[in-house]
């Protein structure tokens, strides 16, 4: 997802938040996993292998869920994040966290609404920032969104609330020190990730063409947990054209090398409905309207819209099986595609795949499993990266490893 927030696009510490990767993050009793988790996440991409029911899915929704906590967009629910605790290291030092980010749950809001986006009855929460070597609070967001930040431990005057129209405004001085630098480095990386559930496209009324208007307002739900289907690939394709026509062209160039389609494109006219005109849209696959077109294409489009069409995010990726409705031998250029268009930032896939898993190293993988109603997620020890080591060097892949029982205990 985007952000509202404008924190100097160009500034030192956005450039300096760019170089910053999620460490670990860790669920203090989260409902769903049935006890504390902690996830270490490798800086280029973690993938997480795990029979089914293990809690690999439920991972990536706690990091989207709690990215939507931490952005004051997370709708409260009974399974709701109630804590959660975040640490950022630097992609040239992985072996080490730079600063830890902690939210825990306050009071819901009420229901809302600021220039194009409407608030449904949100989580509340604060949110803090110290350094993860000492502990020194560098910066703390009250459930308005306003941050204070901190001089030497001590806090200095509150600065512009998140949710002004104006957005975040800090003086060179603020942006340069090193609570501006770890600001810069949580907006990088937690206001523009990207979420590709396991599931197919939904179609709201089956196989009919799909055309749509331009929406002026926009609610949290479509923002945060929105669902892809025929019309909403469509609208973010639309709004991709506007915005990003050269996005929208590179979308187009990586559908083509994939041998997906031979030539995507919008189509734009009025609709004469008595005296009012609308402009409404239509996105074509050859020719084809994206509605009638595969749930196959379509999840494949759901996917590259979240790797290609937006470069300037540096969030993480978040995909969940990857393989799914797609063919293996397409699924070795997509996976390609992840390492041409992966780079800068960091990919987190869940999967059940022996290719993804062959496509990844020994040492980002993430063994998850469900034991005593409690999910357990584990690195791989010595002695497995040895057996891996000598079965990659004698037999085969990395995937028949894992999925020939390789790693059970």
């Amino acid at each position: 997802m985007s952000s509202s927030i404008e924190a100097e696009p160009e500034s030192k510490a956005a450039s300096h938040a760019s170089s910053h990767f999620i460490k670990t993050i860790q669920f203090d009793d989260w409902k769903p996993l049935g006890h504390a988790v902690a996830l270490s996440l490798s800086p280029r991409r973690t993938v997480l292998v795990g029979r089914n029911g293990g809690g690999k899915s439920l991972l990536l929704e706690g990091i989207r869920d709690g990215a939507c906590a931490a952005n004051y967009l997370a709708q409260e629910t009974a399974q709701s994040i109630q804590k959660f605790t975040l640490e950022l290291g630097l992609c040239a030092s992985p072996g080490r966290a730079e600063f830890r980010y902690t939210w825990e749950a306050t009071a819901a809001s009420q229901g809302s609404s600021w220039g194009a986006f409407r608030f449904s009855a949100r989580l509340g929460g604060r949110l803090s920032c110290c350094e993860a070597s000492s502990g020194q609070q560098l910066w703390d967001a009250d459930d308005s969104g306003t941050f204070r930040l901190y001089q030497d431990g001590i806090p200095d005057v509150p600065v512009t609330s998140l949710r002004t129209r104006g957005g975040l405004k800090l003086s060179e001085a603020q942006r340069n020190s090193r609570a501006g630098q770890s600001l810069g480095a949580f907006i990088a990386n937690l206001f523009s990730w990207e979420h590709v559930e396991a599931v197919m496209p939904v179609r709201e009324r089956g196989r009919e063409p799909v055309t749509v208007k331009r929406e002026l307002f926009f609610s949290t739900e479509q923002a945060a947990q929105r669902q892809a289907t025929p019309t909403t690939l469509t609208r973010d394709l639309w709004s991709l054209f506007e915005e990003a026509e050269d996005g929208f062209a590179e979308l187009n160039a990586v559908g083509v090398r994939l041998g997906i389609w031979q030539k995507l494109a919008i189509g734009e006219y009025k609709q004469v409905d008595g005296r009012k005109a609308d402009v409404v849209a239509e996105v074509t696959v050859d020719d084809v309207n994206l509605g009638l077109v595969s749930d196959g294409t379509l999840r494949l489009l759901k996917i590259l819209l979240a790797l290609v069409a937006r470069p300037y995010q540096h969030g993480p990726l978040l995909i969940d099986e990857p393989e799914l409705g797609i063919h293996p031998g397409l699924l070795g250029r997509l996976l390609a595609e992840f390492d041409a268009y992966g780079a800068g930032r960091q990919l987190i896939i869940a999967t059940h795949s022996p290719q993804v898993v062959s496509w990844a190293k020994p040492e980002e993988l993430r063994l998850v499993e469900r034991k005593d109603e409690r999910t357990m997620v584990r690195s791989l020890t010595k002695e497995q990266s040895a057996r891996v080591y000598y079965y990659l060097q004698d037999q085969g892949n990395l995937g028949e490893f894992v999925y020939d029982g390789g790693l059970d205990e």
